[in-house]
């Protein structure tokens, strides 16, 4: 109880005297979807600067200790992702960074005792932090709770050890953070290889009022500095003595994102999930791990003909390892009209003008169709930098369908549109006949999509020959790579058309093997690749172009006697390589006893349709009355809702860029609109984690509402790497867990997952 409550109120309710509030339940009435816990917290500047304290607290919320107390020795698996707040991968994001869907578990050994009614609970224990470079971070926890919520104590009473220690037995991390009847104070130094940084931070007050201050690197060589204040009404803060905002504390007038959504049965309430969703499995050593779509998790990776088993060792599997995967695309054909307000991005082949402003070519931009004025709206054109891409806001313009022509037109020749559409989960092409058309909304196969699934070992429906026209592969051109060369053969890198016969290259697809052999019978995976992580453009992994098995469906319309890879598109389906130094680059499955494979429900569509806006009210923007295609990965995860970026320091609606954060552009009501569409049956969804954005009154200072702001003089004192007495890898000290650290300590089957007790 008291480690769920901590990390609410480290996340916003001590911080910023932000109590939890009701929400009204929508149908059905029953179950899970009536029962099911909902969280949210603040996200403001001053909490970006302790996102450590906040991941910790995540990882503490999600071990479920307080289900756990007095039942000796757990292991929880808690996924790092899911508590990372500055990328929310596990998120119902529509991130413009590619998710593979993969997971990556902490494992927490624990102890969670309470011996009298007055004593205070107790939650101590190890977990193991693996590093970039495949160290181990030894961390000692010890947690004691000696006041439960109360009306003289809203979040309790309680204090917060924890340190990390490299496997070399050096100190690499240590902090504090402690609960009082009147606020909270964190305080963290740590030891990253280019000196000591540190973090601290007060809060003092009540839900009325209060003061706090935040210090924290910048990491750029300084630090920052973040004093706030607030009353009944406002919140204000001011960073390094600049600029003050103020802004209302009222719940309704704020902005929220929801990051993780539950999916529940229409009829009984009770939570929906895969068919066949990920498990608990064990190694021949004994240690636990999990298995799903995405690939096997251990802490030791399994290896290609390993035996594993599940949890209670009743079944056993062979472990199948692709050092690549096998992708099939299939084509979805539809109308204009059929993916209205769906956003998708396309580039363009000539100079354009969008509301007055030219754009060379080459230009990227967001749009999407408006089937009620038959028009393309353009809504932001994406930049990229080494920082990543972001798509700078454009509003109010539009493009007509033969404007659009004109736009991606090169050459004299226009193929249409091709583009990339997160909603419709790859890529898209509008057909130019489509956009020459008379009603082009209306124009049957007027737009194609690609959906994509890994293909399984054994699968017969894949051709044996497959040959590829662009970004081919080859044992070769992997052996060679670095950082700057092209994985690439001669003359098919990047090249769309006019690929010549003598350039084809032809593999070989064994279905049992799950390997892809080149034309020297050499097989292009993985281990060709230079020893380490790639970096730059390979480092999320390799693909090569579409792969076909009769490359005359491939020729070029202006000369058989070449070979253009984007006519693939018009193809019912073809397949595509991939591989890398990634794990989720490479393909793992397990085999049943039978000579079968375990056949994992792949991810789901999940159609919406976003409600209409109402008088006075556009929380759904222009995308008011779209049909959506989301993504649902497993219960907990649904994916695929647009973004948008607001701005840290003003919490506005801005371009996307540095100093932004990008999240979903609305939230799915919990009403009767809050339901998606998985293989045609209703699917009630609830929101079960959410920020809060406070929204900004420009008019408001802090003298004239009398706050009074924090002073650095109320921070704590600096933690130290050695020598406290609260340390909990000191087994001289009361906070020590009993027994040395040890691998041994984690091979026990996890009681809990991510916060769900097994």
């Amino acid at each position: 109880m008291f480690i769920r409550t901590l990390y609410v109120s480290l996340a916003g309710s001590v911080l910023l005297g932000f109590g939890l509030g009701s929400v009204t339940a929508a149908p059905p009435t029953t179950g899970a979807y009536a029962t099911d816990a909902q969280q949210e917290f603040i996200q403001d500047q001053a909490t970006e600067s302790i996102t450590t304290a906040q991941m910790i607290m995540c990882f503490m919320y999600n071990t479920r200790a307080d289900a756990m107390v007095n039942k000796g020795q757990y292991i929880a698996f808690i996924d790092e992702n899911a508590c990372d707040t500055s990328g929310r991968a596990s998120a119902s994001n529509s991130s413009n960074s590619n998710s593979s869907g993969a997971t990556s578990y902490t494992r927490m050994s624990l102890i969670s005792s309470k011996n009298t009614t007055t004593a205070p609970q107790i939650v101590k224990g190890h977990a193991e932090s693996k590093e970039d470079d495949g160290s181990v971070i030894q961390i000692y926890i010890h947690t004691s709770a000696s006041e439960a919520p109360s009306a003289s104590a809203p979040n309790g009473i309680m204090t917060l050890n924890f340190t990390g220690v490299t496997s070399a037995g050096s100190k690499a991390f240590r902090g504090e953070l402690g609960i009082n009847s009147s606020g909270l104070t964190f305080s963290e130094v740590g030891n990253y290889g280019h000196g000591e940084e540190t973090v601290r931070l007060y809060v003092n007050g009540d839900e009325t009022s209060g003061s706090g201050a935040v210090v924290a690197p910048d990491y750029s060589g300084g630090t920052i500095t973040i004093l706030f204040g607030y009353n009944a009404n406002y919140f204000c803060r001011a960073k390094d003595g600049g600029t003050e905002y103020c802004f209302s504390r009222s719940k309704a007038a704020a902005d929220s994102t929801v990051w993780q959504y539950g999916t529940y049965d229409d009829s009984t309430g009770a939570r929906y999930d895969l068919a066949q969703p990920g498990f608990t499995v064990k190694d021949s050593d004994g240690k636990y791990g999990f298995a799903s779509y995405w690939g096997i998790w251990l802490p030791t990776a399994p290896s290609d003909g390993a035996t594993l088993t599940n949890q209670a060792g009743t079944v056993s599997y062979t472990v199948k390892q692709g050092y690549g995967r096998l992708i099939k695309f299939t084509k979805v054909s539809t109308t204009l009209d059929g993916i209205k307000k769906v956003p998708f991005v396309f580039r363009t082949e000539a100079s354009t003008t969008v509301a007055s402003t030219s754009y060379s070519s080459g230009t990227e931009f967001e749009a999407f169709w408006d089937d009620e004025n038959d028009n393309f709206v353009i809504t932001g054109t994406q930049t990229c930098s080494s920082s990543g891409c972001f798509m700078n806001k454009i509003t109010g313009a539009t493009m007509s369908a033969s404007d659009m022509a004109t736009a991606v037109t090169s050459g004299g020749n226009s193929f249409g549109v091709r583009g990339w559409s997160r909603g419709l989960g790859g890529q898209i092409e509008i057909a130019a006949a489509t956009l020459a058309a008379g009603d082009p909304g209306a124009a049957a196969d007027g737009v194609r999509y690609m959906t994509q699934a890994v293909t399984a070992p054994g699968d017969t429906s894949v051709p044996t020959t497959l040959k590829c026209v662009q970004d081919c592969m080859t044992d070769a051109s992997l052996d060679v790579i670095s950082d700057s060369d092209s994985p690439y053969t001669t003359n098919t890198y990047n090249n769309w058309g006019n690929v010549a016969s003598g350039d084809v290259e032809t593999y070989t697809w064994s279905r049992s093997d799950y390997t892809l052999k080149d034309s020297t019978s050499s097989v292009v995976n993985s281990t060709a690749l230079p020893s380490g992580d790639l970096s730059g453009q390979w480092q999320w992994g390799l693909r090569t172009g579409p792969l076909v098995e009769d490359v005359s469906n491939l020729e070029c319309t202006w000369d058989n006697t070449k070979y253009c890879s984007w006519r693939a598109n018009e193809l019912a389906s073809y397949y595509v390589w991939e591989t890398g130094t990634q794990n989720w680059n490479k393909a793992t499955f397990l085999k049943k006893s039978d000579d079968t494979y375990l056949a994992f429900t792949p991810p789901e569509g999940a159609s919406f349709t976003v409600p209409a806006n109402t008088s006075g009210s556009e929380p759904y923007g222009d995308f008011a009355g779209a049909p959506l295609r989301l993504e649902f990965m497993g219960f907990g995860e649904l994916h695929g809702i647009p973004g948008k970026c607001f701005s840290s320091t003003t919490n506005a609606e801005v371009n996307c860029g540095e100093g932004t954060r990008y999240v979903p552009a609305f939230t799915i009501p919990s009403d009767s609109n809050g339901f998606v569409t998985i293989n045609s049956a209703t699917k009630w969804v609830k929101w079960l984690e959410r920020e809060l954005r406070f929204k900004p009154e420009s008019g408001i200072t802090s003298s004239a509402q009398g706050i009074t702001m924090g002073t650095t003089g109320s921070l704590p004192a600096a933690q130290v790497l050695t020598g406290d007495t609260k340390d909990p890898s000191d087994s001289s000290n009361t906070t020590y867990y009993p027994g040395a650290y040890s691998d041994v300590n984690f091979d026990v089957a996890p009681s809990v997952i991510q916060g769900v007790v097994q």
